[in-house]
């Protein structure tokens, strides 16, 4: 049984196996992009799935070669469509949808413009404590750094 979650297992390989997940310990790391995997078996699926060729596979936009469908694609992604995810609100673009994912979530939690300068914060909270900032004649300690050189 897991100590961390209580789950049972009836084999003492599963439950280490899934331990891991709770530590995050990934000892098995593929040779081709450095990522890690609880075990063997995942690490052996990913080569053969993201790395194994026997064959070169060929870009059919430009004719460049690549070893391997993960490389493949991402070639295409990050030459031929450098900029596939835009932004609806602020129009930036992303070429990857886990920076455009968030990027989206920034923009959910920022709802409290400042009518005093362009900043945009996440709470109405933080609108009043960054508010202050502008009603002091002199910036806030935290801005002033001060050097004390050793005697």
């Amino acid at each position: 049984m897991c100590e961390i979650c209580s789950k049972a297992f009836t084999q003492r390989s599963a439950l280490l196996f899934h331990t891991r997940y709770h530590l995050g310990l990934k000892p098995f790391v593929c040779i081709h992009c450095h990522r890690g995997f609880v075990s063997v078996s995942l690490m052996k699926r990913h080569v053969k799935l993201s790395h194994a060729t026997k064959e070169k596979l060929q870009c059919a936009d430009c004719m460049a070669e690549f070893d391997s469908r993960l490389s493949l694609r991402k070639h295409i992604r990050q030459v031929h469509f450098p900029n596939l995810y835009v932004c609806h609100a602020c129009s930036r673009t992303f070429d990857s949808r886990s920076k455009y994912s968030k990027h989206m979530r920034d923009h959910s939690r920022l709802t409290a413009p400042c009518g005093d300068c362009d900043r945009i914060l996440s709470s109405k909270s933080s609108l009043k404590r960054h508010s202050k900032v502008h009603q002091l004649e002199e910036p806030p300690a935290r801005y002033i750094f001060s050097y004390h050189p050793l005697a």
